[in-house]
């Protein structure tokens, strides 16, 4: 039981530690300053500081006759307010692979 115990909180550290540490990349005002209308998906995905993740993110691709549609909603966190950190969703939209738009909300 004890050695359960310690893997399960090894591998919650392991999670908790990937997921901040890339997520935190976007939310500099330097970093947000990169972003424009026109520019690639994996510009984006540069900026951002990893690629589409189901466990922490949302996306969504769409094709159709009128081209491929993608969004990706990012979890990111921002500092802290008081003594526990803050969330930002970051919601990026393509047209054929470039960003058409972008926005986040808190």
């Amino acid at each position: 039981m004890r050695i359960f115990f310690v893997i399960l909180v090894a591998f919650m550290v392991s999670l908790s530690g990937c997921a901040t540490v890339t997520a935190n990349r976007i939310t500099t005002a330097d970093t947000q300053g990169k972003l424009y209308v026109g520019m690639d998906f994996n510009d984006v995905v540069t900026i951002v500081g990893r690629q589409p993740n189901s466990f922490s993110d949302v996306y969504k691709e769409t094709v159709n006759g009128d081209g491929v549609f993608k969004v990706w909603i990012v979890n990111g966190r921002c500092d802290a307010v008081g003594s526990l950190p803050s969330y930002r969703f970051y919601e990026f939209n393509f047209e054929n692979d470039k960003l058409t738009e972008w926005k986040y909300s808190q």
